[in-house]
């Protein structure tokens, strides 16, 4: 019979390894990190990375899918969306998820950092993930605006319309601590996760809409 506390002992430390190497990734960058700089922060034994990760660049790895993986439900809305809900109300449910995810303030604040490093600079950790997690949204977010449009686009503008949407999303996360000391009287955070997923579908479908006006309207 399996020794259910020693594996629930091994589980605790590898979750803390990976939360303690979130966060010095972040404030240190991958090449400045040390192996110890993680195990002092996580209080294990330097050893445990081998145990659990192999290496350094196999820890970054599973940080940067963990980052990518809270994200992960808002997604599905666009890649297995429903097909009784209209396109609209799929962005809108999407941008709420994936603003949710990006926003909630009981997620780490290292979990932005890495996620915008890592879009900003793509390492191997990305190249990975690519198939994974980058390529469904892309491609789900595409679809979708072709959707929203009615009719068939070239793909490099449903692509450009693609990345105007979730650009909108990005800024807001770069720069909110910059956007929460110049807007004082903010709403309190599930309110205005809702304003701005609210916000940027408005915005979204009005561009669209401008852009590739209806074929009879």
């Amino acid at each position: 019979m399996p020794n259910v506390k020693n594996n629930a002992a091994t589980q605790i430390t590898k979750r803390r390894l990976l939360e303690a190497a979130g966060e010095v990734f972040a404030e240190q960058g991958f090449e400045r990190a040390t192996i110890k700089d993680i195990t002092d922060r996580a209080g294990a034994a330097m050893a445990a990375v081998n145990y659990h990760f192999s290496d350094k660049q196999e820890l970054y790895y599973q940080v940067i899918k963990l980052v990518h993986q809270a994200g992960m439900e808002a997604t599905a809305v666009i890649t297995n969306p429903d097909p009784s809900m209209p396109p609209a109300e799929q962005l809108r449910q999407y941008l709420r998820k994936f603003l949710t995810s990006l926003l909630d303030p009981a997620r780490p604040s290292w979990f932005a950092t890495l996620m915008l490093h890592e879009m900003r600079q793509p390492g191997s950790a990305s190249e990975r993930l690519m198939d994974e997690i980058y390529l469904p949204v892309a491609r789900g977010l595409e679809k979708l605006v072709g959707l929203l449009i009615g009719r068939r686009i070239a793909h490099r503008k449903a692509t450009l319309l693609a990345q105007s949407i979730l650009g909108q999303c990005l800024f807001l996360v770069e720069f909110k601590m910059l956007l929460d000391r110049v807007h004082s009287d903010l709403p309190p955070t599930d309110e205005r996760i809702e304003e701005l997923a609210d916000h940027v579908t408005e915005f979204s479908l009005a561009a669209i809409g401008g852009l590739y006006p209806p074929v009879n309207g």
